[in-house]
Formats: structure tokens, sequence, C-alpha cells
């Protein structure tokens, strides 16, 4: 991994550092050599590496490492990334990704260690929404490498979530390892990698936690009403499934209301975006107001016929 947390030693010294200068590589270096005398988070090892990058391909990407938000994940910053941006496109990432698209599929296998490093973070700390914005709005950031690592790790921990289940071990003492199982963008990142591998895990998780609301003492039920509520986020595949999901979703969120306001007023927004169910209710009412519409033509032309 590219230690870019090495720029804010070197701008201390060097405003106007441009990777892309030889001379400003060169005094770069004496800056990150004279701080590793006395900073042992600052490695000979990674100088040296820190500097050769960006002697081959530091003009390669002078435009796009200049974005303070690449800085922020290229640096592992989670703290300027959400507080001060927020999303990928409170930035424009996603729009300076579209730009030029085989610069970018580069750009994210040369720097896939720090992006990856980026995302563990995030990760850790159950960001999933911004996991999913980037899923969905700035794909290229991932390079096939880091794709697959993503796509293994969601599906380890939903296997422990399953292995929890089988062995009966969903005690309170638990809640806070499976803490992602509670948060809904957990689930869209899910249906966005793969819906259809994921499809019917998730149908059988969602049965056995109906069950466990309904026949169990061992387990908060705040806690399971919060995990059905986040497993509705899932675009599962059969509109039956898609229907129950939605429909208990929202009947978990009522009871939310009263166990858990914090949760219910940070996720109620959400309880609408199962719209393929209404989208489909709506489908099936305009096929049969248009029938009616056809079967009242039908016999006024009768009528005036006669």
């Amino acid at each position: 991994m590219i230690r870019f947390d090495y720029l804010e030693i070197i701008k201390k010294q060097l405003l106007d550092f441009e990777f892309q200068s030889a001379e400003h590589l060169l005094r770069a270096e004496k800056i990150l050599k004279a701080e590793s005398k006395f900073n042992e988070t600052v490695s000979p090892d990674e100088i040296e590496k820190f500097i050769t990058f960006f002697k081959t391909n530091g003009s390669a990407y002078v435009s796009l490492i200049q974005n303070k938000a690449l800085q922020a994940i290229l640096s592992g910053n989670l703290v300027y990334f959400y507080i001060e941006l927020k999303t990928p496109q409170a930035h424009g990432l996603a729009s300076i990704f579209e730009m030029d698209e085989e610069l970018f599929k580069t750009f994210a296998v040369d720097f896939q260690e720090n992006i990856w490093h980026f995302f563990m973070i995030l990760i850790q700390n159950d960001k999933w929404e911004l996991v999913y914005d980037f899923l969905k709005n700035v794909p290229s950031i991932f390079s096939f490498i880091n794709s697959e690592k993503l796509f293994e790790l969601l599906d380890e921990k939903l296997s422990v979530l399953s292995k929890h289940l089988l062995a009966a071990t969903l005690s309170r003492a638990t809640h806070l390892n499976l803490e992602y199982c509670i948060h809904p963008f957990f689930y869209s990142c899910l249906s966005h990698l793969n819906a259809r591998y994921f499809n019917n895990r998730i149908v059988g998780i969602y049965n056995q936690f109906i069950h466990l609301r309904t026949n169990t003492d061992t387990v908060d039920t705040t806690w399971v009403c919060k995990v059905l509520f986040s497993i509705g986020q899932f675009e599962v595949l059969k509109y039956e499934n898609k229907k129950l999901l939605y429909e208990t979703k929202i009947e978990v969120l009522k009871e939310l209301y009263y166990k858990d306001k914090n949760y219910y007023y940070l996720y109620e927004p959400l309880k609408n975006t199962a719209n393929v169910v209404k989208r489909r209710q709506w489908y099936w009412l305009s096929i049969i107001l248009f029938g009616i519409l056809i079967m009242m033509t039908i016999l006024l032309v009768v009528n005036y016929i006669l």
C-alpha cells in the first residue's frame, strides 16, 4: 500500500509539492527520511515505495490525486470523507470516474491496496451506506481483485449470521459482533453484488428471524425487528417474496417506533424503497382498468349499432 498520508508530512515543508516534479520528489524523500528518525510510523521501506511509485506514475495521476475526496480515500481518512463529503456524489466522484474509463481502470489497479484499506475502514465502522454509494455510483473505483475481495467478505459475514442461527447462539451478547445485520444498506450491497447468488440464503434467514420473533425469549425482539426491517432492503427475485419482505418491513417499522425511536427516524425514509411491489400492484390495477375501459367501449359500440 502506498502511504498516501505521507503527503501531510511533505506539505508541511513543501506547500506546492508536485508529484510529477523530479526535484520535488527528491526534496520529499529528504523530508520523509528526516521525519523517520524520530517518527516510528514513517518507515524507510515505505518511503522508498512511495517515492518510486510517484517517479513512475506521478504524472499519469496528477489531476486525480489533487482531488480532495480521492486524497481522503487513498490516505484512509474516513473522518474527512464522511463528515465533509458525505457521499461520492457530493464531491463529483461519480462524474470524475466517468471522464476517462481506461485511466480509472489503471488507477483502481495501481491504488487497489489503498482503496481496499479505505473500504475496510468503512466496513469496520459499519458505514454500509457509503459502501453501497460507491458500488452503485462509482463502481470503477473497484479493481477486479477488490470486487472479488468485497464479495467474499460480505459472503462470509452472511455465513457467520447463518451459523449463529443454526447453532441457536444469537444471544444478546452476540449482537455487537453482528452489528452489520441491522444496517439496511448491508443488504443493498448484497443485492448489488449478486442478488441471484444471495437470494435463497436471504429468504432462509428471513424465515428464521420470523420464527425467532415469536418463538424465543433468548433474543432481543427489538434487535430481531431491526434485522427484519433491514432484510427488507434486499431485492429478492420472486414477487411473492418481495411482497412478503415489504409487508414485514412496514410491520416491524411500526413496532420500532415504540421500541427504538432513534433507529426508526434514521431509517424510516427507507420504508417505501421496495417500489417494485407498488409498481407490480399498479401494473395489475392498470391492466384491470384498461380491460374495463375496453369492455365499456365495446358495449357502447354495440348499443350504437343496435
